[in-house]
């Protein structure tokens, strides 16, 4: 097996879990190109690594991106999608790592917020 294209996470980490913050997104951010790259690599490089894409904030528009993208990914990747509201995202992850925007109790913020495998629940299950 070439380990050199697959992630390698801790040994007691299998997947990892991803919010996206749909605040503000409008049809003019798209970026098709950009998205259809992420879900190659995301499927060709890092396959079964995800464990659930929590997407929160969503205007209607996103439903109808929604629809133009889901026949770009494997079933079993679709299954993990989950449009949620805040409340779901406290019942997930704990709310010390989580930005008060996002229900939490964090000051951090950042144009490039990404959660660490460390955020999650001990009790984490991606079927939830």
């Amino acid at each position: 097996m070439d380990t050199n294209n697959t992630f390698s996470a801790p040994a007691n980490i299998e997947d990892f879990a991803v919010i996206f913050d749909c605040t503000g997104f409008t049809v003019a951010q798209m970026d098709w190109t950009f998205v259809k790259e992420a879900i190659s690599t995301l499927q060709n490089h890092y396959p079964e690594r995800l464990g659930t894409l929590y997407v929160v904030n969503h205007p209607f528009v996103v439903n109808m991106t929604w629809k133009m993208v889901k026949p770009w990914l494997d079933p079993s990747t679709v299954d993990k999608i989950q449009f949620c509201d805040i409340n779901k995202l406290v019942q997930v992850f704990d709310r010390k790592h989580l930005p008060t925007r996002l229900g939490g109790t964090s000051n951090f913020e950042s144009t490039d917020f990404i959660l660490g495998l460390e955020t999650l629940k001990p009790d984490y299950n991606p079927t939830q």
